[in-house]
């Protein structure tokens, strides 16, 4: 269709431009008492020059002894659409056998065809601007763009209670995550669920904004305990691990394993919730940072302070980077407050710091998201400027949008899905 109306448009254009040079040529004599007498009449050289000094021909055309010249008044709406720049009277010059070699138009137009054909043209074009509003939604109302539904629904373990203000605070965040990922949307409110209708592309699959608007985007700066590590090795030593994991070495390093038929799966989810729990240090809890770089479903543990030294209310912007070996990674900025705590905090706790006392001379911050521990970067001297990286295993895709979430904010509470379907 659109390739139609393309070369209609450059087929008029180029009859426009023939027609408007005609018109530099043609005089503005009335088409007077010479319609008769030359609409079946062959053409003489006498006529012809008869016809150019009237203005009927243009000065420049050239007609064999056998043509002629046949008037026509252009009340035909095709040739008003073709020929808009000159509604007047056509002359169509032909040979004897009735085959069109040239035109040319007079320049005495009738005002009522002039009005008629510029109407014509203004519908042509609102007609073509609805078709492309219902078939893309280029103008006007942005639902027409809409290809998927999402409806949400907070998860009934985290205590919510039904209040307007809190789902209007979530419709905020649903709408400035997706707002940031150039995901055109329209999100409703209702008693206690909350509908998002939005149009999926290339860059932001209806995959990749259900799993943006199912993270919570809590993100915590937590420090490890001190002697992590040794705790963690007596436990592997003695092959202690939670339920449905074991002890494995991988390249000299020991790591918890997932049973295979529980990875990827809600699940080894639950599995590895639980596992927090497991061999509890007051104070501490046990989160296992994924390092699938060494295997599917290897974990290394942390015993994680409890405490929360920043969060994402901390942030002022987030973005997603590659690093040197081209991996991804996601880098936050802290805002003017968040920047003199993240300071003092790494300051206390760097090697030298009054804070500093691990065996090695070296703290860890865990940065943990949601729950999971996705870095453990150990505090090698102060950070004064504000920036932080966080390495993970995830994907150049998953980085993209853990950097949306987290620039836009965390939701109130978490939100599974109910209902998904494309529209």
């Amino acid at each position: 269709m659109l390739c139609s109306c393309a070369s209609l448009g450059a087929a008029s254009g180029v009859l426009n431009l023939f027609y408007r040079r005609c018109l530099d040529e043609v005089d503005d004599a009335y088409i007077g008492g010479a319609e008769q007498d030359v609409r079946s009449q062959q053409l003489d050289e006498e006529t012809v020059l008869m016809l150019q000094t009237r203005g009927v021909l243009p000065r420049f055309a050239f007609l064999a002894p056998n043509w002629k010249a046949v008037l026509v008044k252009p009340n035909n709406l095709l040739l008003l659409f073709l020929f808009p720049c000159s509604a007047g009277r056509i002359i169509m010059l032909t040979d004897m056998n009735g085959s069109t070699n040239s035109l040319a138009i007079s320049r005495k137009r009738s005002k009522r065809a002039f009005f008629i054909s510029i109407l014509l043209m203004l519908g042509l074009i609102g007609l073509a601007m609805y078709l492309l509003n219902n078939s893309f939604g280029i103008f006007g109302n942005p639902l027409r763009r809409m290809t998927h539904v999402l409806v949400l629904a907070p998860v009934p373990d985290v205590g919510f209670t039904n209040s307007v203000a809190l789902l209007d605070d979530a419709k905020d965040i649903i709408n400035a995550r997706l707002e940031i990922a150039g995901v055109p949307c329209e999100v409703i409110t209702g008693s206690d669920r909350i509908e998002v209708m939005f149009c999926a592309s290339g860059n932001c699959s209806a995959e990749d904004v259900e799993w943006m608007l199912t993270r919570r985007g809590e993100l915590e700066f937590r420090l490890v305990h001190s002697d992590s590590e040794a705790l963690v090795y007596e436990m592997l030593a003695n092959n202690v691990a939670p339920e449905n994991f074991s002890v494995v070495i991988v390249d000299g390093g020991v790591f918890f394993k997932l049973d295979p038929s529980l990875v990827g799966k809600a699940e080894g989810d639950v599995q590895l919730a639980q596992a927090r729990r497991f061999r509890e240090i007051e104070g501490y809890e046990l989160l296992l940072l994924p390092v699938s770089s060494k295997g599917k479903g290897l974990f290394e543990p942390y015993y994680v302070n409890l405490e929360v030294e920043l969060t994402g209310a901390d942030l002022e912007w987030a973005r997603y980077e590659v690093d040197v070996l081209a991996r991804p990674l996601v880098t936050v900025k802290m805002t003017a407050d968040g920047t003199a705590r993240f300071a003092a905090l790494t300051s206390d706790y760097a090697p030298g710091g009054r804070e500093n006392n691990p065996p090695d001379g070296f703290e860890i911050l865990a940065m943990v998201f949601d729950g999971e521990i996705w870095s453990a970067p150990r505090i090698m001297e102060p950070v004064l400027g504000g920036k932080a990286r966080i390495n993970g295993e995830y994907s150049f895709q998953q980085a993209r949008l853990i950097s949306y979430i987290l620039s836009a904010g965390e939701l109130p509470f978490s939100l599974e899905v109910v209902e998904s379907r494309a529209l």
